[in-house]
């Protein structure tokens, strides 16, 4: 029996959380992030960090793509996930968005194609939480890879020019 569709208003950033965490431990092969500038709390903590490990590590196919409005914050601060940058080479793809990214003002999270959990404001707490509804988060999973395409590399495992 599949899973019955879901739609979820959140009102708070607790809620957002719980849910993003939620939807790092039930992926099953791809995640896709949008968001401005990697600050917010839960990306750089020890929960974000340990479900995406585990993510990765169940197959080496597992793939994680991350769009930045801004990388500056995450290429200076972002230990954890330059971890697993440095980790997961194949796997982890942090991009810089191209310029109609940087008008977007919303955090996105798209799970293998059926769930996605986006915040509408990056300030504000107000999300929406959308699971196995393929056809809902199919507009969203195409805004994604339209940014997707329009970006470029921003952290990698590798240094080069040396």
């Amino acid at each position: 029996m599949a899973n019955a569709a879901f739609r979820q208003i959140l009102t708070d950033f607790a809620s957002f959380d719980l849910a993003c965490l939620s939807l790092l431990v039930s992926a099953d092969a791809e995640i896709d992030i949008f968001t401005h500038d990697w600050q917010y709390p839960l990306f750089e903590s020890r929960p974000f960090h340990d479900a995406l490990h585990a993510f990765l590590s169940r197959e080496r196919q597992n793939r994680v793509r991350i769009v930045l409005r801004q990388p500056m914050h995450a290429q200076r601060h972002a230990e954890r996930l330059k971890a697993l940058v440095r980790k997961f080479p194949d796997q982890v793809l942090v991009h810089q968005g191209g310029v109609d990214a940087t008008k977007q003002s919303d955090t996105l999270f798209v799970v293998d194609h059926t769930h996605y959990l986006r915040r509408l404001d990056e300030n504000q707490p107000r999300s929406v939480w959308v699971g196995h509804d393929p056809a809902e988060v199919k507009p969203l999973q195409n805004r994604f890879n339209d940014a997707w395409d329009e970006s470029h590399v921003v952290i990698s495992a590798t240094v080069l020019g040396l």
